[in-house]
């Protein structure tokens, strides 16, 4: 006779065995103390097999919804892009250009010239040619998308050889090199691996590939045949277990970690819109407040500008009396930090007599979508580096300014960081078109966050973390010895 612990223990384990996930929150709810000390016994062997078959599970990642990569703009995304695809090039830790699916690369003006490896293979075991990199690289530039206007600038992409490829850009423009390195320029075949769960994805070339993705879940596998460093992991499981706290699965211990240093902006964009239920000159008081009392959240965190030199504010300005009613769009808050700041600019805003909406951001990588709806966008970004590559790829692809512009007023903007560009002293033009940003106050700089991540390589056959990791071809499992 089977006990009740017993069951719940054999259950729980097959759920895992199998990547069946949906069931054990249930479990959870109806079985209480019983099913989390069953899950954690069958969750401690499923941890062991994995371990001893080089297998990994992550039990709260951030759920995938979108890959192809001329559209999402997500963390979570671009992770598993940079494990399924390769770009034409990578950038090292000071964000110089090195090489990776193109070996050698020369630029002569507006013409970019790439002689690519041989012997590259695809998941499906074809080799990759100049034209499927070419194919690519125009769908960037066709592709609405968040990143269309970092890539229209490619006027044409030819195929000189098997092997070599010329891209032909609008502008000489040196800073594109850079784009080619992230992970919207990844390059796949125009063809793609279908799933049963309805779910599609192009075919890449990178450490892994692609072997299911549902509702529940997706399951990365080692692609044998990779041209570069082959990852130390047969198979990884991503899946989003809601409602399960780390204490369930407590017995995981840190590993060896990579140390990376991040720079991110969190900022407001401010979008004058038709209908809204503030004046533009209440509006306009209204984020001069919010920047002035930036201080009083974190007087080392406040900058300015993308140089992130010091903050030149003083002191916060009087509170004024305004009236109406501010909608204050943001992406749902993840990072503790990033809900403490929304939180200040709630009650910020509060002060001031205007009465606050707040409506989630339903999609991040198209913030175009509450532009008709919402007077305020909320959010922080990562900025690329270097710094002067940083600066330009967000004057193009920044999330604020695709809230606030409208596709005419984008491609105007763009056009005049363009020109920047290919003037005498670009950076000096760029610094000028995002000091005018915040001189018409589109865009309000409030918060600098800078910091070391330690992000794991050495893991346990299941990991609790939702973020955290380096690439996941770096990962290996950590030894059971002592």
């Amino acid at each position: 006779m089977v006990s009740v612990p017993e069951a719940l223990e054999q259950v729980l384990a097959l759920q895992l065995e199998q990547g069946c996930f949906n069931v054990i929150p249930r479990l959870l709810e109806s079985y209480g103390d019983a099913a989390i000390k069953a899950l954690t016994l069958a969750t401690e062997k499923h941890s062991l097999f994995n371990q001893q078959h080089d297998h990994l599970l992550i039990t709260q990642y951030p759920w995938v919804d979108n890959l192809d990569p001329a559209k999402t703009y997500r963390t979570a995304e671009h992770h598993i892009l940079r494990s399924v695809y390769n770009t034409l090039l990578v950038q090292d830790h000071e964000g110089n250009p090195q090489a990776s699916l193109a070996h050698h690369w020369k630029m002569e003006g507006r013409l970019l010239h790439f002689w690519l490896r041989p012997n590259v293979l695809f998941h499906d075991g074809e080799t990759l040619t100049a034209k499927d990199v070419a194919q690519c690289l125009l769908q960037l530039k066709n592709i609405e998308g968040p990143v269309q206007s970092l890539f229209d600038q490619v006027s044409d992409v030819q195929v000189v050889g098997d092997k070599q490829l010329t891209i032909e850009l609008t502008h000489a423009n040196p800073m594109f090199l850079y784009a080619l390195s992230s992970p919207h320029a990844s390059i796949y075949r125009c063809k793609r691996t279908y799933f049963s769960s309805g779910r599609s994805a192009y075919i890449g070339t990178g450490p892994f590939s692609l072997d299911d993705w549902s509702e529940e879940r997706l399951v990365l596998k080692r692609h044998r045949g990779y041209f570069a460093q082959n990852a130390l992991l047969e198979q990884i499981t991503l899946t989003d277990i809601e409602d399960l706290n780390d204490h369930t699965l407590s017995f995981n211990q840190s590993g060896v970690a990579e140390e990376t240093t991040i720079n991110a902006l969190s900022y407001v964009a401010v979008n004058r819109r038709e209908n809204s239920g503030i004046t533009p000159e209440e509006l306009d008081r209204l984020v001069s407040f919010i920047k002035s009392s930036s201080k009083e959240f974190d007087a080392d965190m406040v900058t300015d500008d993308l140089s992130f030199s010091p903050s030149k504010l003083i002191r916060s300005n009087p509170i004024p009396i305004l009236t109406g009613t501010v909608v204050l769009t943001r992406p749902r808050m993840t990072i503790p930090l990033l809900q403490e700041m929304a939180d200040w600019l709630q009650q910020t805003i509060a002060k001031t007599g205007v009465t606050i909406e707040v409506i989630e951001l339903p999609n991040i990588s198209d913030p175009s979508s509450m532009s008709e709806s919402a007077d305020l966008l909320f959010i922080e970004e990562v900025i690329e580096q270097p710094a002067d590559y940083g600066l330009y790829d967000w004057l193009l692809a920044s999330s604020g300014l695709r809230f606030i512009f409208n596709n005419s007023e984008m491609k105007a903007h763009c056009e005049r960081v363009r020109a920047a560009v290919s003037g005498e002293d670009p950076m000096s033009e760029l610094k000028e078109i995002e000091g005018s940003l915040y001189q018409q106050k589109l865009l309000c700089p409030l918060f600098h966050g800078k910091e070391k991540v330690f992000n794991s390589v050495e893991v346990h056959g299941v990991e609790i973390n939702q973020t955290g990791y380096s690439d996941f071809y770096k990962l290996w499992i950590a030894s059971n010895e002592k």
